[in-house]
Protein backbone atom coordinates (compact mmCIF):
# COMPACT_ATOMS: atom_id res chain seq x y z
CA UNK A 1 0.00 0.00 0.00
CA UNK A 2 2.82 2.39 0.89
CA UNK A 3 4.48 1.58 -2.45
CA UNK A 4 1.24 2.38 -4.34
CA UNK A 5 0.93 5.72 -2.55
CA UNK A 6 4.54 6.69 -3.31
CA UNK A 7 4.20 5.52 -6.93
CA UNK A 8 0.94 7.47 -7.31
CA UNK A 9 2.56 10.67 -6.05
CA UNK A 10 5.52 10.18 -8.36
CA UNK A 11 3.23 9.64 -11.35
CA UNK A 12 1.13 12.70 -10.41
CA UNK A 13 4.19 14.91 -10.29
CA UNK A 14 5.55 13.50 -13.55
CA UNK A 15 2.23 13.73 -15.44
CA UNK A 16 1.44 17.27 -14.33
CA UNK A 17 5.02 18.41 -14.82
CA UNK A 18 4.96 19.70 -11.26
CA UNK A 19 8.09 21.08 -9.74
CA UNK A 20 8.68 22.30 -6.27
CA UNK A 21 9.01 26.08 -6.40
CA UNK A 22 10.10 28.03 -3.41
CA UNK A 23 8.05 31.10 -2.71
CA UNK A 24 9.28 33.78 -0.37
CA UNK A 25 7.39 34.59 2.81
CA UNK A 26 9.41 37.65 3.82
CA UNK A 27 11.75 40.23 2.33
CA UNK A 28 15.35 39.23 1.65
CA UNK A 29 17.83 41.47 3.44
CA UNK A 30 20.68 42.40 1.11
CA UNK A 31 22.46 44.86 3.41
CA UNK A 32 21.95 46.39 6.84
CA UNK A 33 25.61 47.49 6.83
CA UNK A 34 26.50 45.38 9.88
CA UNK A 35 29.55 44.06 7.96
CA UNK A 36 30.43 47.40 6.34
CA UNK A 37 34.01 47.41 7.68
CA UNK A 38 34.64 44.10 5.85
CA UNK A 39 33.07 45.33 2.57
CA UNK A 40 30.49 42.55 2.85
CA UNK A 41 26.71 42.66 2.85
CA UNK A 42 24.17 40.51 4.72
CA UNK A 43 24.44 37.86 1.98
CA UNK A 44 28.19 37.56 2.55
CA UNK A 45 29.05 39.05 -0.85
CA UNK A 46 30.93 42.23 -1.72
CA UNK A 47 29.52 45.74 -1.16
CA UNK A 48 31.76 48.71 -1.88
CA UNK A 49 32.36 52.03 -3.61
CA UNK A 50 35.90 50.99 -4.61
CA UNK A 51 37.09 54.36 -3.26
CA UNK A 52 34.99 56.32 -5.77
CA UNK A 53 33.16 58.52 -3.23
CA UNK A 54 34.54 61.79 -1.85
CA UNK A 55 33.68 60.37 1.57
CA UNK A 56 31.96 57.22 2.81
CA UNK A 57 31.26 56.25 6.42
CA UNK A 58 29.03 54.04 8.50
CA UNK A 59 26.16 55.86 10.18
CA UNK A 60 26.91 56.38 13.90
CA UNK A 61 23.62 54.59 14.67
CA UNK A 62 24.44 51.72 12.29
CA UNK A 63 22.06 50.37 9.68
CA UNK A 64 23.28 52.61 6.88
CA UNK A 65 26.02 54.69 5.34
CA UNK A 66 26.68 58.39 4.77
CA UNK A 67 28.44 59.36 1.56
CA UNK A 68 29.32 62.32 -0.63
CA UNK A 69 29.35 61.29 -4.30
CA UNK A 70 31.23 62.79 -7.21
CA UNK A 71 29.88 62.63 -10.75
CA UNK A 72 31.44 59.21 -11.47
CA UNK A 73 31.01 57.72 -7.97
CA UNK A 74 29.13 54.49 -7.39
CA UNK A 75 28.21 52.05 -4.63
CA UNK A 76 27.41 48.45 -5.47
CA UNK A 77 25.91 45.41 -3.77
CA UNK A 78 26.74 42.02 -5.26
CA UNK A 79 24.43 39.05 -4.78
CA UNK A 80 24.88 35.33 -5.23
CA UNK A 81 22.97 34.76 -8.48
CA UNK A 82 19.37 35.21 -7.30
CA UNK A 83 16.26 33.88 -9.03
CA UNK A 84 14.12 36.69 -7.66
CA UNK A 85 11.05 36.27 -9.86
CA UNK A 86 10.87 32.50 -9.32
CA UNK A 87 11.26 32.99 -5.57
CA UNK A 88 8.51 35.62 -5.44
CA UNK A 89 10.51 38.85 -5.07
CA UNK A 90 9.14 41.67 -7.20
CA UNK A 91 10.97 44.85 -6.09
CA UNK A 92 14.12 46.22 -4.50
CA UNK A 93 13.74 48.66 -1.63
CA UNK A 94 16.12 50.81 0.37
CA UNK A 95 16.10 53.75 2.73
CA UNK A 96 17.64 56.89 1.27
CA UNK A 97 18.07 60.50 2.26
CA UNK A 98 18.98 62.72 -0.67
CA UNK A 99 18.77 66.43 -1.43
CA UNK A 100 15.35 67.67 -2.52
CA UNK A 101 15.07 67.39 -6.30
CA UNK A 102 18.07 65.08 -6.65
CA UNK A 103 18.18 61.94 -8.78
CA UNK A 104 20.51 59.06 -9.58
CA UNK A 105 20.56 55.91 -11.66
CA UNK A 106 20.07 52.48 -10.12
CA UNK A 107 21.65 49.68 -12.13
CA UNK A 108 20.67 46.04 -11.98
CA UNK A 109 23.13 43.47 -13.30
CA UNK A 110 21.64 40.23 -14.54
CA UNK A 111 22.78 37.23 -16.55
CA UNK A 112 21.06 35.14 -19.17
CA UNK A 113 21.10 32.35 -16.57
CA UNK A 114 22.96 31.76 -13.32
CA UNK A 115 25.42 29.59 -15.28
CA UNK A 116 26.28 32.37 -17.75
CA UNK A 117 29.52 34.31 -17.28
CA UNK A 118 28.59 37.66 -18.81
CA UNK A 119 26.16 40.12 -17.27
CA UNK A 120 23.85 42.73 -18.72
CA UNK A 121 23.24 46.15 -17.19
CA UNK A 122 19.82 47.78 -17.08
CA UNK A 123 19.29 51.23 -15.54
CA UNK A 124 16.40 53.00 -13.84
CA UNK A 125 16.26 56.68 -12.82
CA UNK A 126 15.32 57.21 -9.17
CA UNK A 127 13.98 60.69 -8.38
CA UNK A 128 11.34 62.47 -6.31
CA UNK A 129 13.50 63.04 -3.25
CA UNK A 130 12.13 65.31 -0.53
CA UNK A 131 15.29 65.95 1.47
CA UNK A 132 14.07 63.61 4.24
CA UNK A 133 14.73 59.90 4.71
CA UNK A 134 12.43 57.92 2.43
CA UNK A 135 11.85 54.26 1.68
CA UNK A 136 12.34 53.86 -2.05
CA UNK A 137 10.77 50.82 -3.72
CA UNK A 138 11.65 50.08 -7.34
CA UNK A 139 9.66 47.29 -9.01
CA UNK A 140 11.96 44.78 -10.70
CA UNK A 141 9.71 45.16 -13.76
CA UNK A 142 10.99 48.76 -14.06
CA UNK A 143 14.31 47.33 -15.26
CA UNK A 144 13.12 46.74 -18.81
CA UNK A 145 14.53 43.58 -20.37
CA UNK A 146 16.40 42.46 -17.24
CA UNK A 147 16.34 38.76 -16.39
CA UNK A 148 15.09 38.90 -12.81
CA UNK A 149 15.79 35.19 -12.45
CA UNK A 150 19.55 35.78 -12.56
CA UNK A 151 20.30 38.96 -10.55
CA UNK A 152 23.94 39.40 -9.57
CA UNK A 153 24.23 43.05 -8.45
CA UNK A 154 22.67 46.44 -7.83
CA UNK A 155 24.67 49.63 -8.33
CA UNK A 156 23.84 53.18 -7.18
CA UNK A 157 25.50 55.61 -9.62
CA UNK A 158 25.23 58.52 -12.08
CA UNK A 159 24.36 61.21 -9.56
CA UNK A 160 22.45 64.34 -10.52
CA UNK A 161 23.75 67.89 -10.21
CA UNK A 162 23.72 67.39 -6.42
CA UNK A 163 27.07 65.64 -6.42
CA UNK A 164 28.81 68.61 -4.86
CA UNK A 165 31.56 67.97 -2.36
CA UNK A 166 29.49 69.23 0.56
CA UNK A 167 26.22 67.37 -0.12
CA UNK A 168 25.79 64.21 1.94
CA UNK A 169 23.49 61.33 0.99
CA UNK A 170 22.40 58.38 3.14
CA UNK A 171 21.64 54.78 2.14
CA UNK A 172 20.42 51.90 4.28
CA UNK A 173 18.31 48.78 4.71
CA UNK A 174 18.53 47.30 1.21
CA UNK A 175 16.08 44.44 0.57
CA UNK A 176 14.43 42.40 -2.13
CA UNK A 177 10.70 42.75 -1.54
CA UNK A 178 8.62 39.60 -1.30
CA UNK A 179 5.36 40.07 -3.19
CA UNK A 180 3.59 37.74 -0.74
CA UNK A 181 4.90 39.35 2.47
CA UNK A 182 2.40 41.10 4.68
CA UNK A 183 2.91 44.66 5.86
CA UNK A 184 4.95 47.57 4.63
CA UNK A 185 8.52 47.39 3.46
Amino acid sequence: MLFNLAYGLLVAVFVTGGTATATCSSNLLIDDFAQFSSSLNALGTRASDDGSMTSLALSPLGGGIFFVPEKMSYFYETLPCTQAAAEGYDAVSFAMKAPRGASFMLEIQTRESCDAAEYRSTWYTVSGFTGETQTITVPLSAFEGANTDAITAFNWATWSKWCKKSVQWELGDIQLVCSGAAGDV
